[in-house]
């Protein structure tokens, strides 16, 4: 009686243990995070029917602070 009582205790803690373990990797999983690149065509002035206008394609692959640098000189120098 003491022999099954134990071996009952131990299967339960063995289902406890393997319910616990089968849960583990859903609480350690990252949720994936969206990064979006620049679009300066979606920038303050980019007009229909026209749209972004760079013509010399300065702001092809440019950051945006790298963007903001250029769009501050082009408002500097009154363009």
């Amino acid at each position: 009686s003491s022999a099954a009582s134990v071996t009952s205790i131990g299967v339960l803690a063995t289902a406890v243990v393997a319910i616990a373990d089968a849960a583990r990797p859903a609480l350690r999983t990252r949720k994936a995070v969206t990064c979006y690149a620049f679009d300066p065509a979606v920038q303050v002035g980019a007009t229909k029917p026209f749209g972004f206008f760079d013509p010399m394609g300065f702001a092809k692959n440019c950051t945006e602070q790298e963007f903001n640098k250029l769009r501050g000189a082009e408002i500097k120098h009154g363009r």
